[in-house]
């Protein structure tokens, strides 16, 4: 992309999506599988066996070893915000062993729709996958350290760091990241981001049938983005998430799945979503991950070679 890049990564754990965009922007030998025996080292020094058992990511992201693009920019800044004490030492130490630290800094702590603190178990294992800014609260007295942590909105952070351009906002927050979205609204309607990735799922705030105003809907959370000039797809991995709109529109339409398959395996794919493309039954409630990427920018002339279209 043109200009300084720029990335903020919310809930950045294991930090697989600061990998991802250092791989492709500064270090293209920098693998998902590198990054993972940094992890397993540090894991090793800390005696965690739950950060050794969980190395590679809830996606496997750290079984891969393929290069990516041949960029060695030194434009480039990640700011991964990590609300778990241990988690961001963890990133912190394996950020140092990849020798990318210059490139990235590790913010202590969390992003939502409101600015504030939340409390926090410091004796939390390093790179758990189920911890969220409500943890503390949902377990009561099994949280057995609670410390304060902040809590920022995504307009805030990049008010603070001077930013007026992202070129990548990446959000896992596991089961919050509407609200981290919601948290970037003034960013996102003055088209100040350029891709956003967000998880969807059918849990806290994506509940299905959640009662109260409190719940949020993929539906109109893309009729939102699309309003301020966002195009979104489903992503393709995991292959599951792919296959399950797949059936669902080779059920719809009449189209056979062997065809639709054979279309979209020789794709990269991303489903459109946004517009005229939405169906309903694309409210399914899975984990999934969905792409959002600013209309009439670079980043979305060069997808539109993987989306899937009708075949």
């Amino acid at each position: 992309p043109p200009g300084p890049v720029r990335v903020v990564n919310v809930g950045a754990n294991k930090g697989y999506a600061v990998q991802s965009a250092l791989r492709r922007w500064v270090m293209p030998h920098l693998s998902g599988a590198r990054w993972r025996r940094a992890i397993q080292s540090v894991a090793a020094q800390v005696n965690s066996g739950e950060l050794a058992y969980f190395s590679a990511g809830a996606c496997d992201d750290g079984t891969y070893t393929t290069k990516v693009g041949s960029a060695n920019r030194d434009d480039v800044h990640v700011h991964a915000l990590e609300l778990v004490p241990s988690t961001r030492r963890a990133l912190e130490a394996v950020t140092l062993a990849t020798g990318v630290a210059q490139y990235v800094t590790v913010h202590p702590f969390a992003a939502s729709n409101a600015s504030g603190f939340v409390l926090v178990d410091n004796t939390t294992s390093p790179g758990g996958e189920r911890n969220h800014i409500d943890r503390c609260k949902l377990v009561g007295p099994r949280c057995a350290q609670p410390i304060q942590q902040r809590v920022i909105t995504v307009d805030e952070l990049l008010a603070s760091l001077k930013l007026s351009q992202l070129s990548y906002l990446a959000v896992d927050t596991e089961e919050f990241d509407a609200l981290v979205l919601e948290g970037a609204a003034a960013s996102l309607a003055a088209r100040a981001i350029r891709v956003v990735e967000f998880e969807y799922h059918g849990i806290n705030y994506w509940r299905q049938g959640r009662a109260g105003a409190d719940v949020r809907t993929l539906e109109k959370t893309v009729q939102w983005l699309d309003a301020l000039g966002y195009d979104c797809f489903y992503q393709s991995k995991p292959a599951a998430i792919l296959n399950k709109v797949l059936k669902l529109v080779t059920a719809a339409y009449g189209i056979p799945m062997e065809k639709a398959l054979a279309f979209c395996h020789s794709n990269i794919s991303l489903v459109p979503i946004s517009g005229g493309c939405w169906r309903s039954y694309y409210e399914f409630h899975t984990w999934s991950n969905v792409a959002c990427f600013l209309r009439g920018e670079w980043e979305r002339t060069v997808v539109e070679n993987y989306v899937v279209r009708d075949p």
